[in-house]
């Protein structure tokens, strides 16, 4: 289970909380279990109500999610944890978070993908499509049906609960998944401030078709510095 602890968590409403883990505070963290604890489980969310914790939900007007496809988002929870259920929607902040691309970023998720409907798209992306450690994307194929990265990642859907994170950094990117680490070179960085944002079973930026994907648990830290050891010892937590 993931060790964020979400500050404030004892008052009785539905808003966003600044969180702290074991890496600092996440600029953007989403937990479905809040979302289970305060609406039920099998509800429909819509993307505006998405809670953005992290501190960019605590700013004085963060943006809501825009959605994304035709399908509808649920809240739901089986032996893993709680869950939204996204069949065919997407959900995405477009480029709005503030940023310093000449250091690192990071990004872990919780997940179970089960269906890839069309090729080409979008699992989890972060950035505006720039050459900057904020910019980075896990891309799903459909022929074979596939998931894949530029680190050199890429592996057949299995309908299975999987934990991945992504570190980005000048000159490099990291992909951990299970015990394996995947690395290759990332081109160069353009500005040394920029704007990013997420997608989630979609483009940041822009739409593309959403697949069927279950999402446990979305981590954002900007412009930080991790060793290889704090980010293995963090994932076992999730």
């Amino acid at each position: 289970m993931t060790n964020i602890i979400r500050l404030n968590e004892s008052i009785n409403d539905y808003a966003a909380r600044p969180v702290i883990t074991a890496l600092g505070e996440p600029d953007l963290a989403i937990r479905p279990s809040t979302y289970l604890a305060a609406l039920g489980t099998s509800t429909n969310i819509d993307p505006t109500q998405i809670l953005i914790d992290g501190r960019f939900g605590q700013t004085t007007n963060p943006a809501p999610f825009i959605g994304v496809g035709t399908g509808a988002m649920t809240v739901k929870s089986d032996a893993n944890g709680a869950y939204l259920a996204m069949p065919q929607k997407g959900i995405r902040t477009g480029t709005v978070m503030s940023t310093r691309n000449d250091r690192g970023t990071f990004m872990a998720v919780k997940y179970r993908l089960n269906d890839i409907f069309s090729g080409s798209d979008r699992l989890f992306s972060v950035g505006q499509g720039t050459l900057a450690t904020a910019n980075f994307n896990v891309a799903t194929l459909l022929d074979p049906k596939r998931m894949e990265n530029l680190s050199g990642y890429s592996a057949p859907m299995d309908n299975l609960v999987h934990t991945l994170a992504i570190y980005s950094v000048p000159g490099t990117v990291y992909l951990f998944v299970g015990n394996k680490k995947y690395s290759a070179a990332f081109g160069s960085v353009t500005t040394p401030n920029d704007l990013t944002g997420v997608g989630i079973n979609t483009r940041s930026f822009s739409d593309t078709p959403p697949n069927d994907l279950d999402l446990y648990n979305f981590e954002l830290y900007l412009d930080v510095s991790l060793t290889e050891q704090q980010i293995i010892d963090y994932l076992k937590t999730l």
